[in-house]
């Protein structure tokens, strides 16, 4: 006979080996410490006494319930009362005073590495566990670093902080943070018709790698150094991003030559 998830050849009696059993237990194990995060994600507040007349008025409205991590608790506790209960072989509902009463119950049973089922449950609970590990921990922050540099694309890409490349999701292309940075900012130049308000072209500049404040392109206008060429919808002045860069990219160049003279 062979073990059911290594597929090692094992003694008839039992359906896992002793390396896949232990694996199967330090996951069942891992489960029972995610429950308590898993309930603090629920993020709730119960509104006492429901829709009776006489419930306390809160000052703010009660945070609601998320759903997504309720089901998911069910489904944890459901599976693992039905394990363990299969595990002592026991015909009538054996109540458990938790979920890790439970999964904690089903480690110390002796009939789990004999059970007929094993890697069925063992398929189900890493299932849930990536799923658990999905709400639980909060997703690394992302930022805005351009757009994809696939013109056929084209879609806003966002990346973590340390992230070095970047996939696509609609065209798979992957690309450097750098690329994406750089062609969304040679894109918007290169139109040469490409407006944005001063607020926008700081931001795709920003995020470009130029530091620009909307504030200082604001100063280039009031010099007579950027000329509008018309107003957007809510009266915001427009500029052409290609002057913009212009100055910018002039602007750097002098404090170069500037620092390299402070330098010699």
């Amino acid at each position: 006979m062979n073990c059911q998830h290594c597929h090692k050849p094992i003694e008839d009696q039992y359906t896992l080996c002793p390396t896949c059993e232990l694996a199967f237990t330090l996951l069942i194990l891992r489960l029972a410490t995610f429950t308590e995060p898993l309930k603090a994600s629920l993020d709730s507040t119960i509104h006492p006494g429901g829709h009776q007349p006489t419930r306390t008025n809160l000052p703010t409205p009660p945070t609601p319930i998320r759903l997504e991590v309720l089901d998911l608790i069910d489904i944890l506790d459901s599976t693992a009362c039905e394990l363990a209960r299969w595990l002592e072989d026991s015909d009538q509902e054996t109540a458990f005073t938790s979920i890790q009463d439970a999964l904690i119950r089903c480690t110390e049973s002796d009939h789990l590495p004999r059970f007929a089922d094993a890697e069925l449950y063992w398929q189900t609970f890493t299932r849930l566990e990536k799923r658990i590990l999905q709400t639980i921990d909060a997703p690394e922050e992302t930022r805005i670093i351009g757009r994809c540099p696939n013109r056929l694309c084209g879609i806003q890409l966002t990346a973590p902080n340390t992230a070095i490349t970047i996939t696509c999701p609609i065209c798979n292309n992957t690309w450097t943070v750098k690329e994406v940075k750089s062609e969304w900012l040679r894109q918007l130049v290169q139109e040469g018709r490409k407006t944005g308000t001063a607020a926008e072209c700081a931001k795709a500049f920003t995020i470009s790698g130029i530091n620009l404040q909307r504030k200082t392109i604001n100063k280039w206008a009031e010099r007579q150094k950027l000329t509008s060429i018309g107003v957007d919808s809510s009266q915001h002045a427009l500029y052409r991003y290609a002057d913009v860069y212009r100055i910018a990219t002039r602007k750097s160049a002098k404090r170069l030559d500037k620092n390299q003279s402070v330098a010699a």
